[in-house]
């Protein structure tokens, strides 16, 4: 046990009150650990760990036996055909790449056979060349190839595959002269070439699309040469350009008597050809045309013997030899690898790259990478270009997944291994240059290559194992499943129960239902009700068989606690439960096998805690909403009750029962309680405040009313059906007492709960209620209402209940009222803008909306009387379109509330004809149709009107205007004073057609412009709109002779016995009239609190017109005959024809029933209550006013029955 002190955990001012708790010896902090928390929300793991320890304890083996083998069964198949698959795989790839060595091989050779015949075909020319010279007598360079056309194309095909030959012959500075003359008059192999290229005109065909780049020539033919300054020097040396085949096209740049060492990119290349007398190769060049790689190959023009054998001759013998020009043989990279096409060659990857160094005007390396791809006969360039000039990343068009395969070889290895393997074929001409731009071949294989050795073997070989092994696992395990699955079902329901055993009881009750054992086995379901049915039997039965084992440390305990006696707190809570825990006799039941599981709490305070208004509240709410607030309000409560250690007990309906003190003792039970009881005040007002757009505005008048009261109480488990944790004597029912005798928003404590918070220095929270409350069966009682606050400053007392009303408790009218309006818009417009957002998509669904709405009412007559449609064309949605919701946009949303705001400020302030009524005639409407949604959904009824999303929108408009300006009489009262509006509006329906006129005026503002057009999107959008809103607006007048008449025939002519003909928009359109009608009637199909509450509102307005001279009788005079004539004549054969259609649900017969008891109540007591309402208002010459209501005693809100102390309560 624990001092008071121990607990103090409160945020009230201890220190201002001038009351010092008394303080307790060895005051300490307490952990606030499960030892000292009465909630039993803390407590619902402790059965379930009782029994899951024990299964694992007892399947422990089992399941490890049974992972094991599941292991095995599932790694096996996997860990053998991954070895079947590598194993075969491998097998493959060693074939793969042995055959890879071998065709690489081949594809070398074909290379270096076309290189070296090339060469030497190259070195023929050259050869022959220069002996031809010799024979004609001809000294260089004044020298032409005779009959250039013939031996040019014979030269090409000796050095195939180059497509274009030429040659640059050495001109000195002082044979320029002498050059130019001769270039003049010797050009007559131009023609020669000509007529060749006639007869083949593949050659030219090929040179047209070898225009290569970085060519620019200064001496051009036929012209006087233009020499570079650097180059006008005695010593200077021209390589001219002269013989060629073919001719490039003329478009191009000059190809003869051209100085090739001008050319722009390849100056280094012709000045290194002119030093060395070595065969050179360029790097890779670009066609202008194709932009595919060439690459040009230079070979001098020396003056040597016809058997000469470069290979025996040294570099200086070499360089010695006389020079007088050199050819160039330009060959197409794509021709040279056509070679090695072969039949069996696939998907072969070749790479031809080069790296060199430019010359002097060009100060960069040239990276250069082509690729090319080899399969069958065709060989395909992938890409590639020049590092440099491209900027871009070459190597990505290199296939690397094959690198380790790659094979590569310079131009001048393949030429010299080639040449040395066949000596018949050996290449005897000019050595190839190896330190200018060295050409490199890079083969290797890819996917296309390898999948010509490769198959699905491994992969059939592997899933023919993994289906083997999966078919035996897939057995044992279907064993194993059907044998466990009876166990795994027992189990799921033993600890289901458990979980329920533990979530219902406290756990203290928990463990000794668990030692009890067999005899809650015996009682079946006894302990979990029908929700674990054959799950309690599980639960008593693993219960027995660990009945030794915890009885013997029971017992164990009790020896421990029984030594420890002396030095404990004498108060001890009195157990029903004997010590011999003996059995019961053969024959009784089995719920009498062992003794009650019930205690005595010496000390405990029980609190009752009731919504003061929920059953009315209830009456115009759909289920769903009902339970969004219990639940959010009594989870609330339930996080305070975990916070402050309270044990909740139960909800009745609408009451929260909560308990301090058991089943865990606590000396500050009284204390927890009323902090615990304060929470719930302050949660209550939260609570429904924030849920006022969703539940409708009234759910902020809902209020607590909180009873206390301390004293001893039993407590236990009432085992048999649906058994559960409760409590009994005399303190629960005193507790329910204050409750019940209470008032909203109050906490009503007894003398015993104030004389604990006394012993507690608390003593200063309790103001004694000056009136004696007189509780069933205790006769007249003297209660305090508590606060736990400080109440010593500013004290008011109520006059008539003695109650202390502080500065800080006492609610202010205006700040109320101010809320109250916003809460009002609030849902108003959130109402609006979730049906607006139904009619948008409803619109997206069937069509594209783009004609903006009329901006003017299309009628020039105020008055709407005869605009009335007994027929409405509605276009009803199918019930999956009428659920699509687009978003609007802030901006209309705003507009809305803007337009709903100056709507409620056009409203009179009267006490039943004001905004708040409004609201509640469409809370009304709202109700019924979304219950009747439901009822729609399921059977698709036509002649529903609410099934068309523009029309609910209009019903819901049409009530939120219907009340503007509204005089506060009655529209005979209007016609009898003469009203200027009588002869605007036919003397009919005055107030309802000036409030249509008011809301469309301000709808038709340019200020709603987006609001409108989100309405009705066309013309015939907008007529519908207006129409529904005219029959609706003018059904709100239920009492005009005529229109009540005409619905009457138009009723039976589509609901009567003769209903054949009646077309469905005629039915829905009467319907839908008397819908809004029954909102109007709303309050008379509402609980008697509902209809109590806007009656006397209405007595009220009827009294004021007649206090100011509106009316000639007072509300006293007739009213009740009247009201009585309404149930008769109006309401209750509305509520009956709707009931009777079948198209409201279940709601018909609900507002039927109301209608009934209403009508009962009202004929008992009705005359009295007019008479004592009058009688109040005369007396008080004012209105009833929220702070009176706050103020007043209401001994008798509680909801489970209406007295009349309601109706006959005292005037103020």
């Amino acid at each position: 046990r624990h001092d008071a002190s121990m607990y103090d955990d409160d945020d009230d001012d201890d220190d201002l009150t001038g009351t010092v708790p008394e303080q307790a010896p060895n005051k300490k902090k307490i952990k606030n650990d499960s030892t000292h928390n009465g909630s039993n929300n803390n407590d619902n793991n402790g059965g379930g760990f009782l029994l899951g320890g024990l299964a694992k304890k007892e399947t422990f083996a089992v399941w490890a036996l049974r992972s094991i083998l599941i292991f095995v069964f599932l790694a096996s198949p996997v860990l053998v055909s991954i070895g079947v698959y590598r194993y075969l795989k491998q097998q493959q790839d060693d074939e793969f790449e042995n055959n890879w060595q071998a065709t690489a091989q081949q594809l070398w050779d074909l290379l270096g056979a076309k290189l070296l015949s090339s060469l030497a075909g190259a070195d023929a020319l050259a050869l022959q060349r220069v002996t031809l010279a010799h024979e004609l007598n001809q000294s260089f360079p004044f020298s032409s190839l005779p009959n250039a056309g013939v031996l040019g194309n014979q030269a090409l095909q000796q050095a195939a595959p180059s497509r274009h030959w030429g040659e640059s012959l050495l001109v000195t500075q002082e044979q320029r002269e002498e050059w130019q003359d001769y270039a003049d008059n010797n050009h007559e192999w131009v023609e020669q070439v000509s007529h060749a290229m006639e007869q083949n005109p593949d050659y030219a065909d090929q040179a047209a699309g070898m225009q290569l780049e970085h060519y620019s020539y200064e001496i051009c033919y036929n012209q006087v040469p233009i020499v570079p300054r650097e180059q006008q020097q005695d010593n200077a040396t021209y390589a001219v350009s002269w013989n060629a085949y073919p001719h490039l096209p003329p478009d191009g740049f000059p190809v003869y008597n051209a100085d090739v060492l001008t050319t722009e990119g390849q100056e280094d290349l012709f000045q290194l050809a002119l030093q060395v007398n070595q065969v050179l190769f360029s790097r890779f060049l670009i066609g202008r045309s194709s932009n595919l790689p060439y690459v040009a190959m230079i070979m001098p023009l020396l003056d040597r013997g016809q058997n000469i054998d470069f290979s025996t001759m040294s570099e200086l013998e070499i360089g010695a030899l006389p020079k007088f020009g050199f050819t160039t043989f330009i060959t197409d990279l794509n021709e040279l690898l056509e070679q090695l096409i072969q039949e069996n060659v696939q998907g072969i990857q070749v790479v031809a790259r080069t790296e060199c160094q430019g010359g002097e005007r060009i100060k960069r390396i040239y990276q250069q990478h082509y690729v090319y791809e080899l399969s069958g006969n065709t060989v395909t360039f992938v890409g590639g270009g020049d590092s440099d000039t491209d900027g871009g990343d070459t190597d990505s068009f290199v296939n690397t997944k094959f690198a380790s395969l790659q094979q590569s070889s310079t131009l001048l290895d393949l030429v010299s291994k080639y040449s040395s393997n066949n000596n018949k074929n050996r290449y005897t001409g000019p050595p190839i240059y190896q330190d200018y731009c060295p050409i490199t071949f890079d083969i290797m294989p890819t996917d296309i290559t390898k999948d010509q050795y490769t198959d699905e073997e491994p992969r059939n070989f592997a899933i023919a194992a993994v289906v083997i092994y999966v078919f035996t696992a897939f057995l044992l395990i279907v064993y194993d499943l059907i044998v466990s699955r009876r166990q795994s079902i027992v189990m799921k329901a033993a600890v289901q129960s458990t979980s329920i055993v533990s979530s219902l009881f406290p756990s203290q009750v928990r463990d000794r239902l668990f030692d009890i054992g067999g005899a809650i086995a015996g009682a079946g379901g006894a302990v979990v009700g029908g929700i674990a049915g054959a799950g309690g039997a599980v639960v008593g039965g693993i219960a027995g068989g660990l009945g030794f084992r915890r009885r013997r440390n029971s017992t164990v305990a009790q020896q421990e606690q029984a030594q420890d006696e002396p030095h404990q707190k004498t108060t001890r809570r009195h157990s029903s439960l004997g010590s011999s825990g003996k059995m019961g006799n053969e024959g009784l039941p089995a719920i009498r096998a062992t003794p009650p599981v019930a205690d005595l709490y010496p000390e405990a305070t029980v609190m009752f805690a009731d919504i003061a208004g929920f059953t009315a509240w209830c009456s115009a709410r759909e289920p769903h909403q009902v339970f969004i607030l219990l639940e959010t309000l009594y989870g609330a409560f339930d996080e305070h009750a975990n916070k402050r250690r309270v044990f909740k007990v139960e909800t009745i309906g609408d009451s929260y029962v909560a308990v301090v003190g058991l089943p865990d003792e606590r000396v500050d039970h009284a204390v927890v309680m009323v902090r615990f009881a304060r929470d719930c005040l302050d949660s209550m007002t939260m609570v429904c405040n924030s849920l006022i757009v969703e539940l409708g505005p009234d759910t902020a008048d809902l209020a607590l009313r909180v009873g206390l009261h301390s004293g001893a109480v039993t407590a236990g488990v009432l085992r048999g059906q649906k058994a559960r944790f409760q409590l009994f004597g005399d303190t629960v029912n005193t507790a329910a007492r204050m409750e019940s005798n209470g008032r909203r928003g109050r906490i009503q404590a007894s003398q015993a709960t104030v004389d604990a918070l006394e012993a507690h220095g608390k003593g200063h929270w309790a103001a004694k209620r000056e009136d004696l409350v007189e509780a069933k069966g205790k006769g007249k009682m003297q209660t305090y209402w508590v606060s736990p606050q400080n109440a010593a400053s500013s004290k008011e007392t109520d006059s008539n209940s003695g109650s202390v009303v502080t500065a800080k408790n006492m609610p202010n009218i205006e700040d109320w009222q101010s809320a109250k309006m916003e809460g009002l818009i609030s849902w108003n417009t959130d109402t609006l803008c979730r049906l607006l957002q139904r009619v948008v998509g409803l619109r997206g669904f069937v069509r594209n909306a783009g004609v903006q709405s009329p901006s003017s009412v299309p009628t020039t007559d105020k008055s709407i009387l005869f605009q009335r449609s007994e027929e409405i064309n509605f276009v009803p949605a199918e019930p999956q379109g009428s659920s699509r919701m687009l978003d609007m946009g802030d901006a209309v949303k705003s507009q809305i509330k803007e337009f709903v705001t100056e709507v409620s400020s056009m409203h009179s302030d009267l006490p039943f004809h004001n905004f708040d009524k409004t609201t509640h005639i469409a809370l009304s409407l709202n109700t019924m149709l979304n219950r009747a949604q439901k009822s729609y959904n399921s059977t698709v009824k036509e002649d529903f009107f609410a099934s068309d999303p523009l029309a609910e929108f209009a019903c819901l408009f049409a009530i939120l205007i219907h009340n503007i300006d509204h005089p506060g009489v009655s529209n005979r009262q209007l016609v009898s004073e003469n009203d200027e509006k009588v002869t605007i509006y036919h003397g009919r329906c005055i107030i309802e057609q000036h409030a249509f006129n008011r809301g469309m005026e301000l709808l038709m503002s340019a200020k709603y412009n987006k609001l409108r057009s989100m309405i009705a999107s066309t013309t015939d959008e907008w007529n519908r709109f207006r129409q529904v809103v005219v029959n609706c607006v003018l059904a709100t007048e239920p009492l005009d002779a005529d229109f009540h008449d005409e619905r009457c025939d138009q009723w039976e002519s589509c609901f009567g016995s003769n209903t054949s003909s009646a077309q469905n928009n005629r039915r829905a359109t009467i319907f839908m009239e008397y819908v809004v009608q029954a909102a109007v009637f709303g309050s008379f199909m509402q609980h008697q609190h509902v209809f109590n509450k806007w009656f006397e509102r209405l007595v009220l307005e009827v009294h004021q017109a007649f206090q100011v001279g509106r009316t000639q009788k007072s509300a006293d005079y007739d009213w009740y005959e009247h009201q009585v004539f309404m149930f008769d004549n109006y309401v209750l054969p509305l509520a009956t024809k709707l009931n009777e259609t079948g198209l409201l649900g279940g709601t018909g017969r609900e507002h039927l029933d109301y209608v009934k008891e209403n009508r009962v109540q009202f004929v008992e007591r009705g005359e009295k209550q007019v008479r004592d309402l009058v009688h109040r208002i005369a007396i008080e010459q004012k209105p009833i006013t929220r702070q009176d209501t706050l103020a007043e005693s209401s001994v008798a809100e509680n909801d489970d029955e209406v007295t009349p102390a309601v109706i006959e309560a005292e005037p103020t």
